[in-house]
């Protein structure tokens, strides 16, 4: 069974009309709820909805296949305040709304030996976008970012497709 948990974007900062300028992602679990401090400081994600002050995003329950050393410093550091050792580090958790390096088997036209995918909630199940992932490549699949923190993956996903 696969754990249940959440990551969600938040809004930090507002322009003039009170549109979100700056994000923050926050981790989402049983003790989000353990800290009142939190609660009051994301009070835009209460009740539970999406909106354009607070995007949740679900685990799937698959990690990619980073390696410790691939992981930046502030990577490395954040698991290692969180309790863990390198050790046992075994991946990143992927989320929906990640963006994913897919390697292809059968690129077709396509030139690229891999494709950027989206992981979407496709009820009932998560899928990628437009790419799917071959099981026997999801040991290879790695998550290159998301589409809130980076935008600019999904222009050039966009451009890749009109190709």
């Amino acid at each position: 069974m696969r754990e249940i948990k959440f990551r969600a974007i938040v809004a930090t900062d507002y322009d003039e009309n009170d549109k979100p300028i700056n994000h923050k992602m926050i981790e989402w679990s049983d003790d989000f709820f353990s800290d009142s401090s939190i609660v009051t400081e994301y009070s835009d994600c209460f009740p539970v909805s999406d909106s354009e002050y607070c995007q949740l995003m679900q685990y799937i329950g698959l990690k990619d296949n980073t390696k410790w050393e691939e992981l930046t410093p502030l990577e490395q550091q954040n698991w290692i305040n969180k309790g863990y050792s390198p050790e046992e580090w075994n991946g990143r958790e992927i989320y929906e709304g990640d963006i994913l390096k897919i390697p292809c088997n059968d690129c077709g036209d396509h030139k690229q030996n891999e494709h950027n995918a989206v992981v979407v909630y496709d009820a009932p199940e998560f899928v990628t976008s437009p790419y799917t992932i071959d099981g026997f490549f999801l040991g290879e699949v790695k998550v290159i970012g998301n589409i809130h923190e980076h935008p600019e993956l999904l222009e050039e996903l966009n451009a890749r497709d009109k190709v």
